[in-house]
């Protein structure tokens, strides 16, 4: 069973896992879904939700090697029951610009939806940034590359998968850094070139370095997305986090931050600070499908879970992340100087010299 996500929380009641979206028309045959980091998890799932909704014709897939890309796509063929030429792959490796510039012309002519979900949280440094904040820069190149190339056009959605630990969480006391915030005219190249570090009076261990870099690869990044969203006026952006899911991101955590998540994830659930995969990949769903998400959320917007005495993980209906109500707003998450600086430094470790806005249809 599953929840709606834009139901108030006394009116929800459980459905279900049919998945047929509410508030989507029938319309024929007609969205092409590019989807990467496909081979697991939460991406895995987006694009098994994906190959069941009615108006989609094809979902192509990003991997490293076409090894795993043939292997996700017969699982998801058995999954649907769809027939495997719904899906496709591309080869791309985020950490490589010439794999997202082959990449861009590889993928097919008109791209209609575009879900960035390829992310993890690593240790080390790849190219100039945190091995973290790589794959960001990578979807940045992929982004605006396929922008100048004209295969996102006007009516085209991108989402970047986001995270709720860009905030406070309540029930992450203790595993996130004790600020977890950036103020306007502060240096970001920092927080992704050498990762976070905690200083005194915090003490953190290093799973909680390590949390604090991921969370500040997603505000760069939400930025970054949301500063695209004002130069791209025909194309809608949506920063959206999938919420608190057990995935395998967690494996690559240093002790005793990953032992103990593992320790307790039969837990997360019932406790309420975690929900189900599939609940996590439907708000990619939701966001790239439902004809009147751009109407409840603007451009640009940061989405996540609320925050609130029934709140206090990562799940519940989704929310604007700068308009919470209380100590976990986020409002640095939307500052136009911010996004400003986070655009020019992801052009700036990419290489990327910006693409030719695309006005509305």
């Amino acid at each position: 069973y599953y929840y709606t996500m834009f139901e108030p929380a006394g009116q929800r009641q459980p459905r279900k896992k049919q998945f047929i979206l509410s508030g989507t028309k029938k319309m024929s045959s007609d969205l092409v879904v590019v989807v990467t980091g496909a081979n697991q998890g939460v991406g895995f799932d987006a694009c098994r939700q994906f190959a069941l909704a009615p108006r989609v014709a094809k979902v192509v897939l990003t991997f490293r090697s076409p090894d795993k890309a043939n292997r996700a796509i017969e699982a998801l063929a058995t999954a649907t029951g769809k027939d495997k030429s719904l899906f496709d792959f591309v080869v791309l490796d985020l950490d490589s610009r010439d794999s997202a510039t082959k990449a861009v012309d590889a993928l097919p002519a008109k791209i209609d939806r575009l879900v960035l979900n390829a992310g993890a949280v690593t240790a080390g440094v790849k190219n100039g940034v945190t091995a973290t904040f790589s794959s960001t820069v990578g979807h940045g190149i992929l982004t605006e590359g396929l922008l100048e190339a004209g295969k996102l056009q006007p009516g085209a959605r991108v989402l970047y998968a986001h995270s709720e630990v860009s905030r406070w969480i309540p029930a992450f006391t203790g595993l996130q850094p004790c600020c977890m915030s950036i103020k306007p005219g502060q240096d970001l190249y920092s927080k992704v070139t050498v990762g976070r570090k905690c200083l005194p009076p915090c003490f953190c261990l290093p799973a909680t370095n390590q949390l604090g870099t991921y969370g500040y690869t997603k505000i760069v990044g939400g930025l970054f997305f949301s500063q695209l969203a004002t130069e791209q006026p025909g194309v809608y952006f949506i920063n959206v986090s999938p919420g608190g899911v057990f995935t395998n991101i967690y494996q690559d955590f240093p002790w005793p931050g990953g032992c103990f998540i593992r320790a307790v994830s039969c837990l997360m659930v019932p406790l309420r600070i975690m929900h189900p995969v599939d609940v996590g990949a439907k708000r990619y769903v939701d966001a790239m499908l439902v004809e009147d998400f751009p109407s409840k959320f603007e451009s640009g917007a940061v989405l996540g879970s609320p925050c609130g005495c029934c709140y206090y993980g990562g799940m519940g209906p989704l929310t604007d992340q700068t308009k919470l109500g209380c100590c976990a707003s986020a409002p640095y998450l939307k500052d136009p100087a911010l996004m400003a600086d986070a655009a020019a430094k992801v052009r700036e470790f990419g290489q990327i010299p910006g693409a030719k806005a695309i006005e509305r249809g």
